[in-house]
């Protein structure tokens, strides 16, 4: 088997495709024990001029992805889930116009 492995370059940083066996072991060790059911699919290395991180693509089960990136002290410093659903805007409130005096004024809702 054949492993490809590609270099971009992003600005001032580098990001390198990288082997999961290529991961700091406390990395590892945070997904073993933090992300139960969860497989390594893609790992990236990103290096700038302060500091190494690793971004981590995790896949469970085929369908639920989760995208971690750790530093170089192992710790988590950024998590996207992208099938995780948004919640919606809240739509914005119309301006109330006063019978009396016919000036529109904006009110504002309270929240729950």
């Amino acid at each position: 088997m054949v492993a490809l492995f590609a270099t971009v370059v992003l600005g001032q940083a580098t990001k390198t495709d990288v082997k999961p066996s290529d991961l700091p072991d406390c990395v590892t060790k945070y997904i073993h024990q933090n992300m139960n059911g969860y497989t390594i699919d893609k790992v990236y290395r990103i290096e700038n001029k302060l500091d190494i991180t690793y971004e981590v693509t995790l896949i469970m089960k085929g369908k639920e992805k989760q995208v971690l990136t750790f530093d170089a002290n192992c710790k988590v410093v950024k998590k996207i889930i992208p099938n995780e659903k948004k919640k919606p805007e809240p739509k914005p409130v119309p301006p109330v116009k006063n019978p009396q005096t016919g000036v529109e004024k904006n009110v504002t809702v309270p929240k729950k």
